[in-house]
């Protein structure tokens, strides 16, 4: 049995609208939009702490299947702690640009 892959759009954007999107976001970034955006990285921040804590905590015999887009690959641990260490270095720069004052 052969599986199948299929793509899908969430969210498809037309090209006009997105340029009327990016207008709007350039212009101005209200305290509402920065909450949001911070409590969104906090989301992730903390995901990928739990990500990282799981990982070390499987024995290194165990099989790890890492999420890329739709599609799950099989990788060694080492492989997917270092990935969640790199988004975890990611998220966390992007929380300090959006909160200079700590």
């Amino acid at each position: 049995m052969t599986g199948s892959v299929f793509r899908t759009l969430e969210n498809p954007i037309h090209p006009s609208n997105q340029n009327l999107k990016s207008e709007k976001k350039k212009k101005t970034m209200s305290s509402s939009d920065n909450t949001n955006a911070i409590a969104e990285c906090t989301k992730q921040l903390r995901r990928h702490e739990v990500a990282i804590a799981e990982l070390n905590n499987l024995p290194s015999s165990s099989a790890v299947y890492q999420k890329n887009c739709n599609l799950y690959f099989r990788t060694t641990i080492q492989k997917a702690t270092t990935t969640e260490q790199k988004q975890l270095d990611s998220v966390k720069a992007k929380l300090r640009n959006l909160n200079p004052s700590s």
